[in-house]
């Protein structure tokens, strides 16, 4: 039956159209709803249309209501209601559409007729498992909060006297108590109804009347008491002031001067309260603006800070210049970092296929850096290396990591059972190097690793090997082998003066080194190192980590691993000093071990020794541990001239402004007690510079150390350069 012949007018769905002057769109409409559902075989429905500002009420039926006085989008959709007939209500604008695909409508039809779900929700930007889930969204303005996205079972709206609000934005709070009210929620996944932005539509220009909408709708959703709005209360005002702030920074700069002095005076005085927020970079994108416009008085330096925050976005030189190819994966960061007791990182981009799109990689990378800027991206939140980075920033890879064999020799205690598959990748490396080439994707100086299980075993290795030393625009290659098997293919690869080797030992004794490694022979080990380093005709191309377990903290084993350097002439190597990366906090006996293995290396003129990034992020040295450390190493005769802290007159400038100088400077004792003179990344910078005579120049980086180190000495300040270790 049509919607003219419904007779009792007892039906599945009412839809209803509010509308105002725009009677050429609602006919437009109307038949295209009737059009769709006949094509379903759907009849069960009726269109309540409400048109407001109407010159004449000829032709009022009770299905097509008619008004002279213009009626708000909220009252239209209440009389809308007030007339219907229909077990659910969808509200839809008279400017929209819908998707023509026949069976995402048999999907809503299937839920409507079903008769037992409070509410459908449908065409949203994400997938739901709860309510509440949703429900917290839609309050952080985080999901599509328009009514339409809805169907509404009418008796629920009835029962707890649920109605639209008279101003703008009324959707939001009618919204938010359907589901606080609903007892089931069900999920189509699909895109039903298609939004259509018009110059012309009530909310497409800003306005004080906007303004005003969006303050009341936060207000009347603050004043909800239920325990998922109770929990994001200071995250609704941020996020609605946030898009406030958004929108008016879209304005001309004449008119954001005269919207931000309003929205000064308009705001409540409980949602000031919750934007009194650190003013931190590494901010969403509204919390940051929501900060800026709590502490900035002067609405010029506003409007510019604005400028600034709204042409940025949040993200990280792993996920923007990086790509790390794994076994089964591509991943968009290799960090990892513990949050509320959680280990994080690893931003898995895609699973690897045949054939891998660079385009879906670059893609994939920009909805993460979306998703991030608004911190809604779980994996990223409190990740220490989130920065702040122009729109348009340069995208090229700069850093290229081959990880993406699962051989190896060992099995480390700390290492990933992924690498233990012994399989080649599903996809082509060579011809993935081939396309970032074409692309013009590569940049100059590129930083490649190669490793992940054991580079040497994989039958790819001098191929893949050759090719990239062979680049023009590599900088540097380091191979990440163990060099338990010596490799006659890595001991060429190492002529190239572009790469080196970085190779963990994490033990002085054999039996110990067996324990943490699976098996293998430490001996051979430093043998093989020993050949690599005359290969390369330099020990300084080789790079010798000691990761810390719980396993190897011993005296014993350091003064072993220490005295088998020695033998193995291995002293001009650089020495990397790490933790496991799934240690949260270092133990105080960990602690004691790192600094004792620096002192005992340092003590036998073995001098390239410095912290890494895992034990960076994981170590702040307060007064009682550093005293712990300097009676540790006191006793064991091992407090080198070289392990500074806050009492040392010694005067330093660090070569390198990363994340390493930073901890440096602001989290070592020394670097609190103002010894740190100045940050430089090139000659010309340290020769400008004002310094005092009795400086000592330090390499501040970890994987960047050997490229500082010949910079120096290159620059002709080597004579001023020692490696530190800070308390």
């Amino acid at each position: 039956m049509s919607t003219q012949s419904l007779g009792a007018r007892n039906c599945h769905l009412s839809i209803i159209i509010p509308s105002y002057r725009r009677e050429v769109l609602v006919t437009k409409i109307k038949s295209e709803i009737k059009s769709l559902f006949s094509r379903v075989n759907f009849y069960s429905y009726e269109i309540i249309t409400i048109e407001s500002g109407c010159k004449s009420l000829k032709g009022k039926e009770n299905l097509n209501l008619k008004y002279k006085k213009k009626l708000s989008p909220g009252e239209a959709r209440n009389l809308g209601s007030k007339n219907a007939s229909g077990d659910y209500i969808w509200f839809v604008d008279d400017d929209d559409a819908f998707n023509e695909d026949i069976e995402i409508v048999k999907s809503l039809i299937h839920e409507l007729q079903k008769g037992k779900i409070d509410i459908i929700a449908h065409s949203l930007k994400n997938r739901y498992s709860t309510k509440d889930e949703l429900l917290k969204r839609i309050a952080l303005f985080k999901e599509k909060q328009e009514a339409f996205n809805y169907v509404f079972k009418r008796s629920l709206l009835e029962r707890h006297k649920i109605l639209f609000n008279d101003g703008l934005h009324e959707d939001i709070p009618f919204v938010v108590q359907s589901l606080i009210k609903a007892k089931n929620v069900s999920f189509i996944d699909s895109q039903i109804y298609i939004k259509n932005k018009h110059a012309n539509s009530i909310t497409s220009n800003l306005s004080k009347e906007r303004i005003d909408g969006y303050i009341s709708s936060m207000m009347e959703i603050l004043r909800i008491e239920n325990k998922v709005i109770n929990e994001i209360k200071k995250g609704i005002s941020q996020q609605g002031i946030g898009v406030i702030l958004y929108l008016i920074n879209q304005e001309p700069d004449a008119i954001k001067h005269k919207y931000l002095k309003y929205l000064k005076k308009k705001i409540p005085t409980n949602i000031k309260e919750y934007i009194n927020i650190p003013h931190k970079e590494s901010l969403s994108n509204f919390k940051l603006a929501c900060a800026s416009f709590y502490r900035q008085k002067d609405i010029q330096n506003l409007i510019n800070e604005l400028k600034f925050i709204f042409s940025t976005h949040l993200s990280c030189r792993d996920l923007k210049n990086s790509i790390f190819l794994g076994p089964s994966e591509v991943i968009g960061c290799c960090k990892r970092f513990f949050y509320e007791g959680k280990i994080k990182g690893d931003i898995i981009l895609m699973p690897a296929k045949k054939e891998v799109d660079l385009q879906e990689i670059k893609q994939r990378k920009k909805e993460i850096e979306r998703e991030i800027t608004k911190e809604d991206y779980d994996d990223c939140i409190g990740c220490p290396y989130i920065q702040r980075f122009k729109n348009e920033s340069e995208e090229q890879i700069n850093y290229l990591s081959i990880e993406n064999f699962s051989f190896c020799n060992m099995k480390c205690t700390y290492c990933s059972p992924k690498y233990y598959g012994g399989r080649e990748p599903e996809y082509d490396t060579k011809n993935i190097i081939k396309d970032l080439k074409e692309a013009n994707l590569l940049a100059k100086n590129l930083h490649v690793v190669y490793g992940g299980g054991e580079p040497t075993l994989s039958k790819n290795f001098k191929e893949i090997a050759s090719i990239l030393s062979a680049d023009p625009n590599l900088g540097k290659m380091r191979i990440l082998s163990n060099s338990l098997r010596y490799s006659e293919t890595l001991s060429q690869v190492l002529e190239n003066k572009k790469t080196c080797l970085v190779t963990s030992i994490d033990a002085g004794t054999n039996s110990k080194f067996a324990e943490i490694r699976g098996k293998g022979d430490i001996e051979q080990v430093f043998k093989n190192l020993n050949a690599y380093s005359k290969a390369g005709q330099n020990s300084a191309k080789i790079t010798i980590k000691y990761i810390f377990t719980e396993q190897n903290q011993e005296s014993n084993e350091l003064i072993n691993f220490v005295q088998k350097v020695k033998e193995h002439k291995l002293e001009r190597c650089f020495f990397q000093i790490s933790c496991n990366f799934k240690t949260e906090v270092p133990s105080i006996g960990m602690i004691l071990a790192f600094y004792e293995l620096a002192g005992r290396l340092l003590f036998e003129k073995i001098e390239k020794v410095y912290f890494d990034d895992l034990i960076r992020d994981r170590l702040r040295i307060s007064d009682e541990s550093a005293e712990k450390i300097k009676n540790h190493l006191n006793n064991c005769n091992m407090f080198h001239a070289n392990i500074i802290g806050p009492a040392s007159n010694k005067r330093v400038v660090l070569w390198g402004k990363g994340f390493q100088a930073d901890w440096i400077k602001k989290y070592t004792l020394f670097g609190k007690s103002n010894g740190i003179v100045g940050l430089v990344e090139n000659n010309h910078e340290l020769n400008v510079m004002e310094k005092p005579h009795d400086f000592i120049l330090c390499p501040a980086g970890v994987q960047s150390v050997p490229d500082i180190y010949e910079e120096i000495v290159a620059s002709g300040f080597q004579h001023k350069c020692k490696f530190l270790i800070f308390l």
